[in-house]
């Protein structure tokens, strides 16, 4: 492995590793505010929940 493929490597990895985190800040807020009321809110929690399902299948095949 040459000296580009290997700080690509690192840098992908790292970029999963600050995803998951994002993932999981993410999911903590959506329990956070489980309680919240209103259509916006509601709207909101469905569509990041959608795009954590997405990521989240993503970064399993990273």
């Amino acid at each position: 492995m040459n000296t580009q493929t290997a700080s690509t490597h690192v840098s992908k990895e790292k970029l999963v590793a600050d995803l998951k985190v994002v993932v999981a800040d993410a999911e903590e807020l959506l329990r956070a505010t489980a309680s919240q009321a209103g259509e916006k809110v509601s709207a909101a929690r469905e569509r990041i929940q959608a795009s954590l399902a997405t990521a989240k299948v993503k970064l399993t095949d990273a």
